[in-house]
Formats: C-alpha cells, sequence, structure tokens
C-alpha cells in the first residue's frame, strides 16, 4: 500500500507507543470486539528477535527491527517496504505529520559513536534528517505535535523539531539518576520521563516543561524502587507503578504532589505503561511468574477488580477498546477482558515468545510477537466464535484455599478432641490407681482419691 503525500493521519490512527502522547492506550472505537481469529501473521526472516510494537497509520502498520524498519500492509501482513537500520535495540518508532509530510521516526545505533534519531518522509521513504544522540537510546519515541521526545541511556531528556531535526534550545537535558527505559509520556505542555539507575535500583519520575526545558517536579520514592512502569496521562493527573513498593502511584501533572497510592501484589516492568480510559486506570503488575491486570477509579485509587494470569507480562501494556481490555502475555497469550464483568472473554495463544505492544486500527489488532519466531499478529472480528466467560484464578484459588482451610480446619479439631479424649483418660487412669503409701510430697494437698477420677 502507498503512501499520498497529502495524507493526514486519521483519529483512529495508533500513532505511537500507546497510540498517543499520553500513553493512554485508549483505542477511538469499540471495534475490534471479542472474539477475535487471527487474520494474519508475519514472520520476517533474519529479526531474530522479533519486531518492535506497531504504530498505524493509513493502513500501514510500521514495525521496527534491528536491521530495517517495515511497512507491512495492515490488511493484508505482506511487507510493503523496508528501510535499512544501522542496528541497535528494538524500540517504539513514531509517526507525525508537520510539513505536510507524513514522517516517521526511529532511533538506532548499538554504541554511543553511531547512535542517533531519524526522521524518514513516508511518501518517499527518503530520509529527512538524522540527529545525532549522545548515547544509546532504547527507549522508543513520543511525537507531541511537533515535538519528537526520547530519552538516553545516561539519562538525557531530548526534544526535536518534528519538520527539521532541529533540536529544542535546551535540548539535551541531563536529568541524572539512570537511564531513560520507556518513551515519555507528554500532556498539556509537559514531559513526563521515566530514570531507573542499574546501580542504585533508584527511580525517579520527572515533570519537564515542553518549550523551557525547565524541571517543574520530580518524584522520588523513600526507598529504591528498582523498576517502575512507564508513565500514563489523563484527568490531571500522572500514573505509574514502583516496583519494590508494590505499589500505583498518581500525581499532579503540574506540581507532582502525590493524589493517591494503591497496594498490588506484584512489581512492574519499565516498558509497560498502564492506560487510562473513562476515569479507570488499568495497570499490569508481574513477578517472575505470574501477572494481574487491575482496574482503578482515576480519580481515588480504588480497586475496582483484579485478573490474575499464571505467567509473567513484562513486555506488553493494556490497551482498551469499549468494553474490553487487551493484554498480551509472556506465555504468548492475547487476552481480552471484559472490564464491566472482570471476566476473561477471549484469548490466542501465539506459540512460544512473548507479546510485546499491541496496536488497534480500525477493526484490527496488532500484537508484536518477540523471539525467533516473532514478528507482527493480526487479529479481527470472528461472528462465528464463541465468547468465554472466565474468572480470575484469585477468585478460584480463593475458594479452593478457603475449602482447604476449612477440611483442615476440621482436621485439626478432631486432632485436638481425640488428644483430648486420649488425655483424659490417662489423666482419670492416673488419678483413680491407688497411690502408694510414702510416696506422696510432704505437704501434698491432693484431695482424697475416692472423691474423683473413678469409674
Amino acid at each position: 500500500m502507498s503512501w499520498g503525500a497529502a495524507r493526514v493521519l486519521a483519529a483512529g490512527d495508533w500513532t505511537q507507543f500507546q497510540g498517543a502522547p499520553q500513553h493512554a492506550g485508549a483505542a477511538a472505537s469499540s471495534a475490534p470486539a471479542p472474539p477475535l481469529k487471527r487474520l494474519w501473521r508475519l514472520h520476517v526472516a533474519g529479526e531474530r528477535s522479533g519486531l518492535s510494537g506497531a504504530v498505524v497509520a493509513a493502513g500501514t502498520a510500521v514495525a521496527m527491527g534491528v536491521h530495517a524498519v517495515y511497512g507491512v500492509d495492515a490488511a493484508t501482513g505482506t511487507i510493503s517496504w523496508q528501510v535499512v537500520r544501522h542496528s541497535g535495540q528494538i524500540a517504539s518508532p513514531a509517526v507525525g505529520r508537520s510539513g505536510g509530510k507524513t514522517i516517521l521516526v526511529y532511533t538506532e545505533g548499538a554504541r554511543k559513536s553511531d547512535s542517533a534519531v531519524v526522521g524518514v518522509d513516508l511518501a518517499t521513504r527518503a530520509r529527512l534528517w538524522r540527529q545525532p544522540l549522545k548515547d544509546v537510546s532504547t527507549s522508543g519515541v513520543t511525537i507531541d505535535g511537533h515535538n519528537v521526545l526520547l530519552g538516553d541511556a545516561n539519562g538525557r531528556l531530548y526534544d526535536f523539531d518534528l519538520a527539521t531535526g532541529d533540536p529544542m534550545s535546551w535540548s539535551p537535558r541531563a536529568l541524572g539518576g539512570g537511564g531513560i527505559d520507556a518513551p515519555p509520556a507528554a500532556a498539556g505542555g509537559e514531559v513526563f520521563p521515566v530514570t531507573r539507575d542499574r546501580t542504585t535500583t533508584n527511580v525517579r519520575v520527572f515533570g519537564v516543561n515542553e518549550s523551557s526545558g525547565r524541571g517543574d517536579w520530580d518524584y522520588t520514592p523513600r526507598y529504591a524502587a528498582g523498576t517502575s512502569s512507564a508513565v500514563t496521562a489523563g484527568g490531571g493527573l500522572v500514573y505509574f507503578g514502583m516496583g519494590n513498593e508494590l505499589q500505583v502511584h498518581a500525581v499532579s501533572s503540574t506540581t507532582g504532589v502525590a493524589a493517591w497510592t494503591a497496594r498490588t501484589r506484584s512489581s512492574f516492568w519499565p516498558l509497560s505503561a498502564p492506560a487510562y480510559a473513562g476515569g479507570t486506570l488499568y495497570v499490569l503488575s508481574t513477578s517472575a511468574t505470574d501477572s494481574a491486570l487491575y482496574a482503578f477509579d482515576g480519580s481515588n485509587g480504588m480497586k475496582r477488580w483484579d485478573f490474575e494470569f499464571e505467567a509473567p507480562g513484562f513486555l506488553s501494556s493494556p490497551v482498551l477498546v469499549g468494553d474490553t481490555a487487551y493484554v498480551g502475555i509472556d506465555d504468548g497469550r492475547v487476552v481480552g477482558i471484559d472490564t464491566g464483568r472482570a471476566v476473561e472473554v477471549w484469548e490466542d495463544h501465539t506459540g512460544p515468545g512473548g507479546i510485546g505492544p499491541l496496536a488497534v486500527t480500525g477493526d484490527e489488532l496488532i500484537a508484536s510477537k518477540r523471539g525467533r519466531h516473532g514478528g507482527l499478529i493480526a487479529f479481527g472480528p470472528n461472528p462465528a466464535g464463541r465468547l468465554l466467560a472466565i474468572p480470575s484464578p484469585t477468585k478460584l484459588k480463593f475458594g479452593r484455599d478457603l475449602s482447604a482451610f476449612a477440611i483442615a480446619f476440621v482436621a485439626v479439631l478432631l486432632v485436638v478432641f481425640a488428644a483430648g479424649t486420649g488425655a483424659r483418660r490417662l489423666v482419670g487412669q492416673g488419678l483413680g490407681a491407688p497411690t502408694p503409701r510414702g510416696s506422696e510430697p510432704p505437704g501434698d494437698t491432693v484431695g482424697d482419691p475416692g472423691s474423683e477420677g473413678d469409674s
């Protein structure tokens, strides 16, 4: 599928990580609704780590591998074009519109000396600009209007002009405190990067003025957090999870003042962001063995429900499509959860290899597949399919645990009763037996043996 030079990005396009600069992860429509079926699957030979999450515009899904950036026909899953990329870790690209052109932006380079951010005209695939970076970037790209935002491994925040690639007067800004792992969120003229120090495990979340580069606030937990999720902005607040605390935080987007915190059972991973829609926050927390999707009231942090998965979820973020929250799991499943009933209504097991970021466009859900056999997998409506109604394993475990506790409790009572009966018999036998003369201790005041214990 070719790109027209005058093509304007549509409201339903998924232009970057979690769809928009706020990282809300919410689709513009209620499609596709479950049940779904696979429409196509793309594997690129030579891309042994799979592909990044897709961004979608004008019917083309764009994803990045180690060796190239690929344009894929979203209707058929066939590669329409590719642009050579000079290695580097897989990260999220982004698409924006400026100066009458639709521009793809991505990072490249596995070493300081060749690290850069690149802008490409999608009508011709010609390079428009390339700007060197001071260190390797693995964060991926956020586009907020005409601003291209990203971070590097040494905690620098960058801001480039989308049309020309020229850096803002303040860019880069050294935040310190470690590297920036995920695309910074942006809303209301503020940028929200997260830094993570791999040595001290300290985590900091920042609010930076997009125009001046001024640091308006930064949020540091009382104890080293180990990891943090990426940031999502919505309803005047920014949301993120802190690892060692096992807590979701909501702070003012303008002041950084805490609004609320809420507890989870597991930690958070830097490459996963919360999703926000209709006043509800959806967060994926994970351990090394399992994960859970939580729904919180975005205004006060009250937990509405949680749904547990018996596998971790390190690479994916929840996305909201109508009444369904879709999420990818490291065991290869893509799952749909009904947000009203908190039950699983659909899943597809794609085989070995974790699921990365999801994208939504039109009536398609496009999942990034990692690993040697990875790539992209598209799902669409399946009118002949059957909806599931699977409750969270946490509820099932609670019932099993309650039954097990009741059985154990009865068993303990029986043991105690038997032991007590035996003890009474032994005591009764002892008290009823004649006491040899001269065996009583001096001053013993035991009552008359004949008055108790006889049977």
